[in-house]
């Protein structure tokens, strides 16, 4: 692929995850993407064969920048949750991007790796007593996602209970760290 090939592909994946996250697959339209990308509607479909695999590409694409954005350390998932409050909350397209993930495209996602390793991560932290066992990882990892993209713009209900949840984010993320502290710190040995 050519170096005009390579900026007008970029220019599509651009146009594309604004009209994605804004109108999800079902609302977007290739003749809005070619035109805010300065394309044209049959290199789109050249590139990426159809609307969903221009979606599908999208969503990997912002989902790999996610995964380098947010560390995982498996024996500190409080930690995790707040980098992960602070990353959704300064990424609103891409909380909306996932969104529309869940609502329309159910399954694996080629490009975007499976939760498979982190769920290992916190199942080996269990075992090594770091993290309490009061849960399963899927159950842990799951409730981290949900509370820390809770109060992102996005999410009409949280806006519905504070329409100032961006100006009150620090708040928020304290109270996240603290209930995710709860939910993973084992509970103190008993004293002899």
């Amino acid at each position: 692929m050519g170096r005009d090939s390579g900026a007008t592909r970029q220019r599509i994946l651009e146009a594309a995850t604004v009209e994605f996250a804004e109108f999800g697959i079902a609302g977007a339209r290739v003749d809005r993407i070619a035109l805010a990308a300065k394309s044209n509607k049959q290199l789109i479909y050249q590139y990426f064969e159809s609307k969903e695999g221009l979606f599908r590409k999208v969503v990997a694409q912002e989902l790999a920048r996610a995964t380098l954005g947010v560390d995982f350390p498996s024996d500190d998932l409080e930690r995790y949750a707040g980098a992960y409050f602070d990353f959704a909350m300064a990424n609103p397209r891409l909380m909306r991007l996932v969104a529309w993930c869940g609502l329309e495209l159910p399954g694996a996602i080629e490009g975007v790796p499976s939760a498979e390793a982190k769920l290992a991560r916190v199942a080996e932290a269990q075992k090594a007593g770091e993290v309490a066992e009061r849960f399963t990882p899927s159950f842990i990892l799951s409730t981290i996602s949900a509370v820390s993209m809770a109060w992102v713009p996005s999410n009409w209900y949280a806006s519905q209970l504070d329409p100032e949840a961006a100006a009150n984010a620090a708040r928020y993320r304290e109270q996240i760290v603290r209930l995710i502290a709860m939910m993973v710190r084992p509970d103190p040995r008993p004293s002899v």
